[in-house]
């Protein structure tokens, strides 16, 4: 018959007896200690640790990878201007053909005393980056919005 148990503590005690069978005792258990004629066999359930290890062989050299291209980037910036209040207006930015578009943002420029919002900021294509922003008080002033694109050379 086979069975097993949650050893409790740091240490894990057992008794032999002299046919074989082994007894698990302590705390959790029937039996606390050892017979007459059984032997008491314990060990820790987490040791000391051990010696560190010999260095291994190196392993084999990988395979050789892909040519990559090394470019520089180029950032390009677009900019169109609101004409009133609650106008929204959006400038589109395009990367130089052959390029890939990496990443954008955008920026407002308010004459005073003009306050405005971005709405928008996004790629809208492969190689465009849109911006989109909306004057909240144009007043006398002006709402300029640029976006600007990121584009591989």
């Amino acid at each position: 018959m086979w069975g097993y148990s949650k050893a409790v503590g740091s240490e894990i005690k057992v008794c032999v007896k002299s046919n074989g069978q082994v007894l698990m005792i302590g705390e959790g258990f029937k039996r606390t200690d050892c017979g007459k004629e059984e032997k008491l066999v314990s060990w820790n359930i987490v040791g000391p640790q051990g010696l560190k290890g010999d260095k291994g062989d190196n392993g084999e050299q990988g395979l050789q990878g892909p040519a990559g291209t090394v470019g520089g980037t180029t950032t390009v910036s677009n900019s169109s201007v609101t004409g009133g209040s609650w106008d929204t207006v959006t400038a589109e930015v395009s990367c130089p053909s052959g390029s890939i578009l990496l990443s954008g943002g955008a920026k407002i420029t308010a004459g005073i005393p003009s306050r405005a919002f971005i709405t928008a900021s996004y790629p809208s294509s492969i190689s465009t980056w849109t911006a989109t922003a909306t004057a909240v008080d144009q007043g006398a002033g002006f709402v300029k919005v640029t976006a600007y694109a990121v584009c591989s050379q």
